[in-house]
């Protein structure tokens, strides 16, 4: 995040575990984070702290992300705001209605590469020369990722289940990479790091997602290998 200049950015959404994914891609940087629960509340804080970017989900109780854009769009004191819609929809419509009321999208789960991929379309990048050194691996390198969000809930019940996971069904899974078995696989640890609130098993998670949605074979065997990675880092 440090190949960006810093950045005062609010992000909204009535889910707290999507507020801190979030906040943990932002750990240890130079940008200024301000979060609202809801429409209205990011209307106020938008007004107050005249945000660079606003990551705005788009299903929210009350005053949801198409009112609140819409709004701040019409507003001549928010209106210069970039604003990435979140939407965890896979319709194309809702992009095409919305486009005109915001710059970018980004689906649910929101992954690190996502997210600097839209961010790169919005904001100029700081040349290598003038970039501070990383201290955090890009989240996609899981050989190299270190935990940069708050440490997840109930750590060693997760780490049991991952355990049972690994001496179990993931052994029979490298093996015979069944897309049933693939598609089982991902759905138990994506409960897990919802229920725990892991950030690293749910970017784990969302790249395996991603990988079989492409049929990349090519990939898919090396991703599955990582999973005790994934577990050694948490431990």
């Amino acid at each position: 995040m440090q190949q960006f200049p810093p950045l005062k950015i609010l992000v909204v959404d009535d889910i707290a575990f999507n507020r801190d994914l979030i906040a943990g891609y932002f750990y240890q940087t130079s940008h200024q984070l301000f979060f609202a629960g809801d429409g209205q509340e990011a209307i106020q804080i938008a007004k107050v702290q005249l945000p660079d970017l606003i990551f705005l989900d788009l299903r929210m109780p009350c005053m949801d992300g198409r009112d609140t854009a819409l709004f701040l769009k019409q507003d001549e004191q928010t209106k210069h705001i970039a604003i990435v819609m979140l939407t965890a929809s896979s319709k194309v419509e809702d992009e095409y209605d919305l486009k005109f009321l915001c710059e970018g999208f980004l689906r649910k789960p929101v992954s690190c590469t996502q997210l600097v991929a839209e961010m790169k379309k919005i904001f100029p990048i700081i040349s290598a020369a003038t970039t501070p050194k990383l201290e955090i691996a890009e989240l996609d390198n899981f050989t190299q990722t270190k935990v940069i969000s708050r440490q997840p809930i109930r750590l060693d019940e997760l780490l049991d289940k991952l355990n049972q996971e690994a001496e179990s069904n993931w052994l029979k899974l490298r093996q015979t990479l069944a897309i049933s078995e693939l598609e089982k696989f991902v759905a138990r640890l994506n409960v897990w790091a919802e229920e725990h609130q892991c950030q690293l098993l749910g970017e784990y998670t969302q790249k395996l997602t991603q990988q079989i949605d492409d049929f990349d074979w090519d990939t898919i065997p090396e991703t599955i290998d990582q999973f005790t990675i994934i577990c050694d880092a948490l431990k």
